[in-house]
């Protein structure tokens, strides 16, 4: 402060992370970001693509409704592919931004 910088604290609020994960912008990253093509892209492509939710109560089903965001979180691949995306993100942003993750743990030390 006494060099007049200025500083900036941004906290993210990470416990949605995973159905934050944007399809469409992953999948148009992957080839330049990581060099992905062909076969492996088209396999992503697949296990993101056609995802439905739906609500069951009950007796009760509601309609499916398409999915474009986030990720499966009970499989081994969804939190791997929410790494990927914020390696991308991340690659993208660090000039401008410094990301510093706090788990709330460790806030509260």
């Amino acid at each position: 402060m006494d060099a007049r910088h200025v500083s900036l604290l941004a906290l993210c609020d990470v416990t949605s992370a995973f159905d934050s994960v944007d399809h469409s912008s992953l999948i148009q990253r992957l080839p330049t970001s990581l060099g992905l093509t062909d076969r492996p892209l088209k396999w992503i492509r697949f296990f993101l693509s056609e995802r439905t939710n739906c609500v069951t109560f009950g007796s009760s089903r509601s309609a499916s409704v398409h999915v474009p965001l986030g990720v499966p979180q009970v499989s081994v691949l969804g939190p791997l592919m929410y790494v990927i995306y914020m390696h991308i993100v991340y690659r993208r942003y660090r000039e401008a931004v410094r990301f510093t993750w706090l788990t709330s743990t460790a806030a509260c030390r």
